[in-house]
């Protein structure tokens, strides 16, 4: 008796970590989060259905940077993998359901890019981009 609870206390300690080892590979979190006083240390989230990281290791045309890093770092955004839907939740926490037509990690980096241009904060991050990157051409 005294070796099963042994045991099942392990298991029950143990568990735990295992399921949250797995949750953090599905999850990357944003490299930079806002620094306006409204959203001071808050990023946005975006849920992407079968895109791996792989996927979003492709190189952003007009950059050197990958698409899942011009997203992190430059538009404040945390990326989960393996989600139900695509949407992006803004950093005021308003939901976007993206196109589903975007099929590639650089059509959908591009959808998501101009949505957070369209965004009262998110002008000013498209513009930095932009600027860092005046031959990155995206069309709405």
């Amino acid at each position: 008796m005294g070796n099963f609870l042994r045991t099942l206390c392990l298991v029950i300690m143990i568990f735990p970590l295992f399921i949250t080892g797995q949750n953090q590979e599905s999850i990357l979190k944003a490299l930079r989060s806002g620094n306006s006083a409204f959203h001071k240390g808050q990023s946005r989230v975006l849920f992407l259905i079968t895109h791996t990281i792989k996927d979003l290791q492709t190189v952003f045309p007009g950059t050197d940077k990958t698409c899942e890093y011009v997203l992190r770092y430059y538009f404040f955004t945390e990326i989960h993998l393996n989600k139900k839907s695509d949407v992006l939740f803004a950093m005021d926490g308003t939901k976007f359901h993206l196109d589903k037509r975007n099929t590639s990690a650089v059509s959908l980096t591009a959808s998501v890019i101009n949505l957070i241009g369209d965004m009262h904060y998110g002008k000013s991050e498209m513009k930095s981009f932009l600027e860092q990157y005046p031959k990155v051409e995206l069309q709405k």
